[in-house]
């Protein structure tokens, strides 16, 4: 018994949106006269474009499929697209890097790698402009857009061609764009140059994600609850503004040292920054962000650290605070106690183990301190971490967490520790509790 052709058309639709290179959509035309009259009878099932090229058979493939898909689709359907570089992925399929052969030596191999990347970024571009239509009519129907141009330097002879090419072909208006991602684009000034941003105009967007991408301007954010902008480093100093809007409740910024980037003033509906790099928005200090509560902080350097301890009307209304701090970064525990010292209202604490065993020998150290006391406890200072009414400590890495209430006698410090499933997630807790001169007796006192 066959299925009716909404029923299959539904079921299409989903497989669709899994398919990939090594199943695409076109099978199904082949398993039946049923199937094959279903798939072309519902045309959402064509709307879901994964189009990932590295080597030249990927790349011819996708020159003659492009326009089937299109023409299956009809003129009236939403777009869903991604465009892909895989030219250096050694994992994937279309890949042309790995078994690349270098009978010429490195640099032979290293000219046909650059023309390669040159060529793939060339079809990325020529067949968005096939998906944007004459004129740019078509790029009214996208609903999501995926590019990625590959992790590679924009250096071949011609790239500067490109930039501007990339600058025309995403410089249409997206009237029903909803997601954008867009990673490793260099536009090197043509956007700012002709006057025109990227994506200028995005009224429904919700979600989006410019990874390492040096433009001029950035695209119409005006719409997205959640924003994600990393910059790359570039040489000399540049200033750009950040055109996000009222609705934005997330925003992940990654700025190096040399970039100045800018903010609106009112922030009203922002609950959750995340900041990484080395490097904040200029006029951070002076947002109006009366919601933000949450914070995450990914230092590349202790830059980053620094000028977040001078915002401290942004520090006291952080109630959590996820700090994540590579190995591979230096570190100045007395820059991160500054910061959360400003955290008057600071309920959780999550970090990885590097943040935790910080956190923890500063706070051992304030409860040493006032271990004499006549009452024995902690009376907290405005600079003490103490100073908070309650206090979380979660280990990102593991399952653990510590619950610390003050005030905190030396005795209460030592069970809260004890007492914590720091422990019990892992047993170097207690090796590292020992150096602060904690340990389980086999009491558990």
């Amino acid at each position: 018994m066959s299925l009716p052709t909404e029923i299959l058309g539904s079921i299409f639709s989903h497989y669709a949106q899994q398919a990939d290179d090594l199943s695409p959509v076109e099978t199904l035309l082949l398993v039946s006269h049923s199937w094959h009259d279903a798939a072309l009878a519902y045309r959402k099932v064509w709307s879901y474009l994964l189009i990932e090229i590295g080597h030249i058979r990927s790349i011819q493939k996708w020159r003659s499929r492009l326009p089937m898909r299109l023409e299956r689709l009809g003129p009236v359907h939403p777009l869903d697209i991604t465009l892909r570089n895989v030219y250096s992925d050694d994992s994937h399929p279309a890949s042309s890097f790995a078994n690349r052969p270098t009978p010429g030596g490195p640099r032979e191999l290293a000219s046909s790698v650059e023309q390669g990347v040159y060529q793939v970024r060339h079809y990325i571009l020529n067949f968005l402009q096939i998906l944007a239509g004459v004129n740019g009519k078509q790029a009214a129907r996208w609903r999501s857009l995926e590019l990625d141009f590959g992790d590679q330097r924009w250096e071949c002879e011609g790239d500067r061609g490109q930039y501007r090419f990339a600058w025309k072909v995403l410089s249409y208006p997206t009237p029903v764009l909803r997601s954008l991602s867009i990673s490793n684009l260099e536009t090197y000034g043509c956007d700012r140059l002709f006057g025109r941003s990227l994506l200028p105009f995005s009224p429904l967007l919700e979600s989006a994600n410019l990874t390492n991408c040096s433009l001029g301007c950035f695209p119409d954010l005006i719409a997205a609850t959640e924003v994600s902008v990393s910059i790359p480093c570039s040489q000399g100093s540049k200033s750009r503004k950040l055109n996000i809007g009222p609705r934005t409740r997330m925003l992940y910024l990654r700025i190096p040292l040399n970039i100045h980037i800018t903010l609106r003033n009112a922030l009203h509906n922002l609950r959750h920054l995340k900041l990484c790099g080395a490097n904040l928005p200029i006029n951070l200090r002076t947002i109006q962000a009366p919601n933000l509560t949450e914070l995450t902080i990914f230092p590349d350097s202790s830059s980053l650290l620094e000028s977040l301890a001078q915002q401290n009307v942004i520090l006291s209304q952080i109630s959590q605070i996820t700090c994540l701090w590579p190995s591979t970064t230096s570190f100045r525990p007395e820059l991160l106690r500054d910061v959360l010292s400003k955290m008057h209202n600071l309920d959780v604490l999550r970090g990885n183990r590097r943040v935790l065993e910080e956190v923890l020998n500063i706070l051992s150290g304030e409860v040493a301190a006032h271990a004499h006391a006549a009452d024995d406890a902690v009376n907290a200072d405005n600079t003490s971490l103490l100073s908070t009414k309650s206090l979380r400590l979660q280990w990102i890495e593991g399952e653990g967490d510590l619950s610390i209430e003050p005030p905190l006698s030396w005795h209460a410090w030592k069970s809260s520790i004890l007492e914590s499933s720091l422990l019990a997630a892992d047993e170097t807790w207690m090796q590292y509790f020992c150096t602060l001169g904690i340990a389980r007796t086999p009491q558990g006192t």
